[in-house]
């Protein structure tokens, strides 16, 4: 991002960085987010935690709107909360990217835990999805689905975000790593369980499994950031003019 951002400012190109998240990183990627953030012309960010680190940590004051993919499809009323999923959608993430992202946790242990969580939302009763939004989580998924004993299971790996879509219409909870997989079942009226290993996924719960906030006023305020970008590119399109 530093080397773009820099060659984009030298041809004296507006750069836009919109819908970006933030988390505490190490010193190095620090200084270089630090030095390309400072020459962006417009920063929104996705929620209030990413707002904060941006300020905090770049001193630069973000626009902040909700992430785009809430506008996916059409949001549907929430299934019932007080009873075991008669579906569950399970996304395993990658063992090696939670490695590579630090994580502390033997594949022993992380199956283990994987296991407890969904072992909270399902009884016998329960169909099991083992399901995926990314090639690098199949693997780890499917050898979870391997690892245990389920009553009723089974492995579908969709290839498109609409077929993933297509998945979740008689799912009651998706249990995932990933938060756009997230996104994608909050729209289908699914109950969402995220395996908390970074930031973004505690911060995702917090602001939106656990707030009870309506998806509808979600989607109000990602098309007032649209409205937004689209105003601040006027803008510069008009000084630009004027120039």
């Amino acid at each position: 991002m530093k080397i773009w951002i820099e060659q984009l400012h030298k041809r004296k190109i507006p750069v836009f960085l919109w819908g970006i998240g933030g988390g505490y990183t190490n010193p190095i990627y620090r200084m270089r987010y630090k030095s390309a953030l400072a020459k962006a012309d417009e920063i929104c960010v996705r929620d209030a935690y990413s707002k904060q680190v941006v300020e905090k940590c770049y001193a630069r004051t973000p626009l902040s709107y909700p992430d785009v993919v809430f506008l996916y499809g059409k949001e549907k009323k929430t299934h019932d909360k007080n009873s075991k999923g008669k579906k569950v959608c399970c996304n395993v993430l990658s063992y090696d990217y939670y490695k590579n992202a630090g994580g502390s946790k033997s594949k022993e242990e992380y199956f283990d835990e994987w296991k407890e969580i969904l072992d909270s939302y399902t009884d016998s009763d329960t169909i099991i999805l083992f399901s995926s939004t990314t090639i690098e989580d199949r693997k780890t998924t499917e050898e979870f689905s391997k690892k245990y004993v389920w009553q009723k299971s089974c492995v579908s790996f969709p290839d498109t975000v609409d077929e993933y879509w297509s998945q979740l219409e008689d799912v009651d909870y998706v249990i995932s790593g990933r938060m756009h997989a997230m996104i994608l079942a909050m729209q289908q009226g699914c109950i969402c369980v995220p395996y908390e290993w970074k930031d973004k996924l505690e911060v995702f719960k917090r602001e939106y499994c656990d707030s009870g906030i309506e998806l509808a006023k979600v989607r109000r305020n990602v098309e007032l950031g649209f409205a937004a970008l689209k105003k601040g590119i006027s803008g510069l399109e008009e000084d630009e003019r004027k120039a």
